[in-house]
């Protein structure tokens, strides 16, 4: 097979007026090979441990079919962005490992094999097929150190335009019986799984944020006129205890469990420590702070959907669904680092139903009606719960 890097070095010489004229030492080929070895073991096994990813996300996505193959650049992007979290740690050979295995297969969007030409139909045929022309181009690299010695690969992020095997000699990348190529298979497996499900989430088109009133509990998608009307959430900041509670869910379906946390400090800082505690039971939830106006602070408060159409017709993410999505609480609080991506980049900017249209700032000041809706979803918070009550006599 006339491989895609046989073309490139071809290139390289032709543009070279003196090729190789700086030849590598026994001792430093002896480096690059090593080096070559460690990363055809990695090759290997990142995509044995990633490779469930690909359906995983196709499973909790709720897709009705697997995802599809969409061409060499475009998976080269979701690899790509698998390698390049590698380096991001810290330790010896991290760097080399994703510019490296990036610049490699980034040169295939220019450079394409004859085997990767064609439509695989779906992402993890595709997959399995680069994983094998990348072990090809390494063996090889191997073989031939002196002639692809200075054969360009093109990183694509960071401030590294190109790379090569002479870049090789520079460290020692991790051997697989070693901890930090665990770790650096492990953050691979993170980043295929964050970038096939941010390519796959907007195209189910079936979850979807939505604001749910206080006063009614019914469903309504962000940004419409009548959010000015239904935002008042937040609390004051001279009165203890301050809080946050799910009763805009649960007073109309009280089937969902009820969930309050409160705290006598009534400063900002206390109320975002709050946050933590009550997504771990209401992790459907997004908290936007908006402002602090006199004694009172308001904040918006939006919930992952599985599916919505208007008033009470709607239903909630399941708790299982958004602990594996969302990373952390949107206020730099860690819940689950195995999870797809950042709650404020995936809601805003992954194509989820609806989350472009969540204000970053209050939309209006609190209407004059806000006492008299409030005054209203008390009384219902009220009832709700003396027929709960009741419920539980009769049980008895």
């Amino acid at each position: 097979m006339f491989s895609c890097i046989q073309r490139c070095c071809k290139c390289a010489e032709r543009r070279s007026k003196t090729p190789f004229s700086n030849p590598p030492t026994d001792i430093e080929i002896k480096k690059i090979q090593q080096n070559l070895d460690n990363l055809i073991s990695f090759n290997q096994t990142s995509h044995d441990l990633s490779f469930p990813v690909i359906n995983e996300v196709q499973n909790m996505l709720k897709s009705v079919s697997p995802p599809k193959d969409e061409g060499v650049s475009s998976f080269s992007y979701l690899l790509s962005f698998a390698f390049e979290q590698i380096g991001n740690l810290e330790f010896e050979g991290a760097s080399l490992i994703s510019k490296f295995l990036s610049g490699l297969l980034t040169s295939y969007n220019t450079n394409t094999p004859p085997n990767l030409s064609e439509d695989f139909g779906l992402i993890s045929q595709r997959y399995t097929v680069t994983t094998q022309q990348i072990y090809n181009d390494l063996t090889l690299f191997k073989e031939n150190v002196i002639k692809y010695i200075d054969t360009p690969l093109p990183v694509p992020f960071g401030s590294t335009l190109t790379i090569t095997l002479r870049d090789l000699i520079k460290e020692t990348i991790p051997s697989s019986n070693e901890h930090n190529f665990a770790l650096a298979t492990q953050v691979h497996t993170r980043g295929l799984r964050s970038s096939v499900c941010k390519q796959e989430l907007p195209k189910t088109n079936i979850w979807q944020m939505v604001y749910v009133a206080y006063y009614d509990g019914c469903g309504y998608v962000p940004g419409s006129s009548l959010l000015e009307v239904l935002y008042p959430f937040g609390y004051v900041t001279d009165k203890s205890p301050i809080g946050i509670a799910n009763d805009e869910l649960w007073v109309d379906k009280p089937s969902i469990p009820r969930v309050i946390v409160e705290s006598d400090d009534t400063s900002y800082s206390s109320f975002i420590s709050l946050v933590l505690l009550y997504l771990k039971q209401q992790p459907q939830s997004f908290i936007v702070p908006w402002q602090q106006k006199d004694n009172i602070f308001y904040y918006g408060k939006y919930s992952l959907m599985e599916s919505f159409s208007e008033f009470r017709d709607w239903k909630l993410a399941t708790p299982e669904f958004c602990n594996w999505l969302f990373i952390d609480d949107g206020f730099g609080n860690i819940i689950n680092p195995d999870a797809c991506g950042l709650r404020e980049d995936v809601i805003r900017n992954w194509g989820l139903r609806n989350g472009d249209k969540i204000p970053r700032v209050v939309p209006n000041d609190l209407p004059k009606e806000g006492e008299k809706i409030m005054t209203f979803y008390k009384i219902k918070v009220e009832m709700a719960q003396m027929k709960i009550d009741m419920q539980q006599k009769t049980e008895k």
